[in-house]
């Protein structure tokens, strides 16, 4: 119950600090949300390590610093996420069901703080394009006054790097804010896969079909569900799904859909 209570607080403190245009100095960010910031952005930096272990697939070594992330911070969804699928991939399925549930249980909260924190590299970001603005002058000015040519050669060189930078900052101020809000539909797709072994099929159905509502072009999932209608035999329903993928575009198993065709025809 205290846990609770600690995470509806925190949560609040985040909608506060989404709903006022704070910047990281001002005088009202009160000591309990810097901490929680900061605390995110360690907890953040032995996700990413974690993260990219996985990649490599060192699995072992991934679920240390996803494990060292979540000591930080016990909310952190996306290392739930992919600790789960370490636990799927050692047959571990009870825990990786555990583990993708509050994964998807605390997304909208950490997705806040993605938020929260994108917010504040941007400020970075236009600090350093005003920085850069207002030194281009003094260097136009200065390759203005001056006669040697070596010397005129290094200041453009300067001049050179700084538009490309603010060109480059100016890109990435345009870019639209990361919809960090909505669970992937990787993670619906994930957890079907786990119900599945687990043969709780009603279950993984619900979550497949969750997938393809949220990415009509997730063809594994669309895979899964005409298999599932195609395991109990229900045909008709394999069909729709065939259909429903097809008609966004997406491949479905010309081996499952030649089966599910013949299965009809019987």
């Amino acid at each position: 119950m205290k846990k609770r209570i600690s995470v509806l607080w925190i949560f609040f403190v985040i909608m506060v600090l989404l709903a006022t245009p704070l910047s990281f100095g001002q005088r009202d960010f009160h000591m309990v949300e810097k901490k929680l910031v900061e605390k995110f952005k360690m907890a953040d930096a032995k996700f990413q390590k974690g993260k990219d272990l996985f990649v490599k697939e060192k699995y072992a070594k991934a679920e240390t610093e996803l494990k060292k992330c979540l000591e930080i911070m016990p909310e952190h969804a996306e290392a739930y996420f992919f600790l789960s699928q370490i636990d799927y991939k050692k047959g571990n399925l009870e825990q990786a069901l555990a583990n993708i549930e509050k994964a998807k249980n605390n997304y909208e909260f950490i997705g806040q703080l993605y938020n929260f924190t994108h917010q504040e590299r941007l400020e970075a970001l236009r600090d350093e394009q005003m920085r850069l603005e207002n030194e281009l002058p003094q260097l136009q000015d200065a390759l203005a006054r001056t006669t040697r040519e070596e010397e005129k050669q290094k200041i453009q060189i300067s001049i050179n790097q700084i538009k490309n930078s603010i060109s480059q900052i100016s890109a990435r101020l345009n870019e639209p804010i990361p919809p960090a809000l909505q669970i992937p539909a990787e993670y619906y797709y994930f957890h079907g896969n786990i119900l599945f072994k687990l043969k709780n099929f009603q279950e993984a159905h619900v979550q497949y079909k969750e997938a393809v509502k949220i990415n009509p072009r997730h063809e594994n999932a669309y895979n899964n569900l005409i298999n599932l209608f195609f395991m109990i035999k229900n045909y008709e329903g394999a069909l729709y799904w065939v259909n429903q993928a097809e008609s966004n575009g997406v491949e479905v198993n010309p081996e499952l859909k030649k089966a599910v065709l013949k299965g009809l025809d019987k």
